[in-house]
């Protein structure tokens, strides 16, 4: 079998496999304070971490998991209205390449670093009665798309 043919054969599998909803684990947040039920790896490891008196900030790790989560109290009750909100800050940012993919509730997002180097990134919105829960990547991370999609899908939740 050529290189080729077996390297992108490898990748469709991995791919297969890093999307499939059958790979996560239902995860309780409300044992941390948090009203919000998120997928991931098998275990996760939830630390309050001191951000100030107005944002409560979380951060989320597992297996090749790792994300914040920011929560404030709701400029809007509408999800769709504060994704909107958080996309035109994005967008103004200075590697802010191109919107990947979204739905209502966020979005999937590429910067390009410079012209060898591309990451991704995404903002998922939630709202729960006057809190508005915001999810992002670990500040550390630099994701492939592949990753970045599969934090983004976990966070979402199984689709209906």
């Amino acid at each position: 079998m050529n290189f080729k043919l077996a390297t992108t054969l490898l990748a469709i599998v991995f791919l297969a496999f890093a999307c499939s909803s059958d790979n996560s684990t239902k995860h309780d947040l409300m044992k941390h304070g948090i009203p919000l039920t998120i997928y991931g790896p098998d275990s996760i490891d939830v630390k309050k971490e001191a951000f100030g008196s107005i944002i409560e900030n979380y951060t989320i790790k597992g297996n090749n998991f790792s994300v914040e989560l920011n929560v404030s109290n709701a400029e809007t009750k509408d999800p769709t209205q504060l994704k909107k909100s958080y996309k035109s800050l994005i967008q103004g940012e200075a590697y802010f390449d191109k919107i990947v993919n979204e739905d209502e509730n966020g979005f999937l997002y590429a910067k390009k670093i410079d012209s060898t180097l591309t990451t991704y990134n995404f903002r998922l919105v939630k709202v729960v009665g006057d809190k508005e829960y915001v999810f992002q990547p670990g500040m550390a991370e630099s994701l492939t798309q592949t990753e970045a999609q599969q934090m983004f899908d976990w966070l979402k939740g199984p689709k209906s």
